[in-house]
């Protein structure tokens, strides 16, 4: 079973789980990990408290309303990009110090299409509802 980080969309920027709107969705470790660089362009809380940019890997992320635009336009971008791609999406993962290499990680498009694609579904449903996203890590 592959790692996933779990996003949800919350009534304000508070941390409260029975704030959540219900909607949660769930993207690949792997995919994260792949797309990290970018998201540390969006202003976030991490565990609630410290005000920083990117996702809290193993805590709790409020992106805050102000940046759920910019992730929108984030994840967009990578939807385009992906979609030029084949049916088998081949990323470069970690160094694996053991094999003197980085590990390969496989995705079908489709599947990291419809991941990427229901973020932006809900980054632009948080938009309109003028409302926060909880991601929770690993």
């Amino acid at each position: 079973m592959s790692l996933e980080h779990d996003f949800k969309i919350i009534t304000d920027n508070c941390y409260d789980k029975d704030v959540s709107t219900g909607d949660m969705i769930s993207i690949s470790d792997d995919l994260i990990r792949y797309i990290r660089d970018s998201l540390l362009w969006i202003k976030t809380l991490w565990n609630g408290k410290r005000e920083t940019n990117g996702l809290n890997y193993y805590g709790y992320t409020i992106i805050v309303v102000e940046s759920i635009q910019k992730l929108e336009r984030i994840i967009s971008a990578w939807i385009l990009l992906f979609e030029n791609s084949g049916d088998t999406i081949l990323l470069t993962g970690d160094y694996l110090i053991d094999n003197d290499k980085y590990e390969t990680i496989e995705f079908t498009r489709e599947e990291c299409l419809t991941q990427l694609r229901a973020l932006k579904k809900m980054c632009e449903k948080a938009a309109i509802e003028n409302r926060a996203i909880l991601h929770e890590g690993i």
